[in-house]
């Protein structure tokens, strides 16, 4: 029996605009996708950090993970965290412009999306399609907890 041969990762340099512009990018793809707070997307998180850029091992990867976790605030910190990581080999201002830049990628189109909905939520809040979509609402929540319980 023979072992498949391990894959030789090998890290993407930041220093090149154009890496930093598809992390940003790989972030705001995310950013949708993370109803129900970061850490429904850590298995992703993980995946581009480890298998795809390679910034960090799998072992550097739970200690950000964990420390992203001990502290107060968001659970979306780890994003910056692993900007921060990203862009560390570049220079710490490097690391910091990455930190951001991806922390911003992961909020700004949910947090945008949040508040257009709740513009349009008061504006709407009698209309029968607004009434049903509530009623709808809540056996879907209960089936959403549901099955992840």
């Amino acid at each position: 029996m023979t072992l498949p041969l391990a894959h030789v990762c090998t890290p993407q340099a930041l220093g090149d605009w154009r890496h930093l512009l598809a992390v940003i990018w790989d972030f705001l793809s995310l950013s949708l996708f993370s109803l129900g707070g970061g850490n429904t997307l850590l298995s992703e998180y993980h995946e581009l950090a480890v298998s795809k850029y390679c910034w960090l091992t799998s072992s550097q990867f739970a200690d950000v993970y964990a420390l992203a976790e001990a502290a107060p605030g968001p659970s979306s910190m780890i994003v910056g965290l692993l900007g921060l990581g990203a862009g560390w080999p570049e220079g710490p201002l490097w690391a910091l412009a990455t930190g951001i830049g991806a922390e911003i990628a992961i909020l700004l189109p949910s947090t945008l999306l949040m508040v257009i909905a709740c513009l349009r939520w008061n504006r709407m809040r009698d209309s029968p399609w607004m009434i049903a979509f509530v009623k709808g609402l809540g056996p879907i929540t209960l089936g959403i907890r549901f099955a992840v319980g």
